[in-house]
């Protein structure tokens, strides 16, 4: 009776235990395949056997480390800074992982940095000057100042008939 319960118990164990196991190989061929591919240089191959096992739910460091490697070297450089993020959450003392991530940085230009150049700041000095409240208050009262005092210059152009084309 007892031999009959601890093959129960063993029987039961691998029927859970092998599954899970099978499982984790599969993950790790897939992200060894990504490797090779990586290596071969067929970088979109790397990164569909990546992103494969970062949709399944795999969170791991490395695996987010070389996704972004893999988008790096395929010209994809905002993907390539999502995932050296993600990966930073992981293993933030990897210097490889800092290295990298600081190089995709860098080589990231943000639109709104090209056009500070400058001719750009002597036409727009006062948003490097000003605040933006101050800026928003001069642009709700100066036109409306301009305004009544424009209509008073040239009710005064007209009726003292500096300007006479009409």
């Amino acid at each position: 009776m007892k031999l009959l319960q601890s093959l129960a118990v063993i029987f039961i164990l691998l029927t859970i235990l092998l599954p899970g196991q099978a499982g984790a190989e599969k993950q790790g061929r897939i992200f060894l395949d990504g490797i090779q591919s990586y290596n071969d240089g067929n970088f979109s191959q790397a990164i569909a056997s990546f992103t494969k096992l970062a949709d399944a739910g795999v969170v791991n460091g490395k695996l987010f480390y070389n996704l972004g490697n893999a988008f790096f070297k395929n010209d994809d450089l905002g993907h390539a800074v999502l995932w050296y993020a993600r990966a930073a959450r992981l293993i933030p003392c990897d210097p490889d992982l800092k290295f990298n991530y600081k190089h995709a940085l860098r080589m990231v230009k943000d639109k709104g940095e090209d056009n500070n150049s400058g001719i750009v700041r002597i036409l727009f000095f006062w948003n490097y000057i000003l605040g933006q409240t101050t800026i928003q208050w001069i642009a709700i009262v100066f036109p409306a100042t301009e305004c009544t005092g424009c209509s008073a210059i040239c009710a005064d152009i007209f009726h003292y008939g500096i300007i006479s084309f009409l």
